[in-house]
């Protein structure tokens, strides 16, 4: 038998935005009426902000520095092999490619 119970709105998983990622969210749909999602937005928010802000500042000078040629977009039809020809890619050590959770969460 399947259980019907839900997980209250406050402790489902959250993305990975920062905070103002949750602002322009907010601003087009509003703010979500439980205030203890409303806290955790805010908290998570500012979490992945301030990483970021670290991340910043700690690899500036060494993205700066480095030479970057044209980037090559793989792009294709759904089950055409580009997550293969993408991994395949990665594997050069010439090449940079972000992994799957960093296409997933951007910030």
């Amino acid at each position: 038998m399947k259980s019907t119970h839900q997980r209250p709105i406050w402790l489902r998983p959250l993305f990975n935005l920062n905070l103002k990622a949750w602002r322009r969210l907010e601003s087009k749909y509003g703010k979500p009426t439980d205030r203890r999602l409303q806290t955790r937005i805010l908290i998570q928010g500012a979490l992945v902000s301030a990483i970021e802000r670290f991340q910043e500042l700690e690899y500036r000078e060494k993205i700066g520095a480095l030479h970057v040629g044209g980037p090559v977009f793989v792009l294709g039809h759904w089950r055409s092999g580009t997550t293969l020809l993408h991994e395949l890619l990665a594997l050069d050590k010439q090449l940079e490619a972000p992994t799957t959770y960093q296409c997933l969460n951007p910030h």
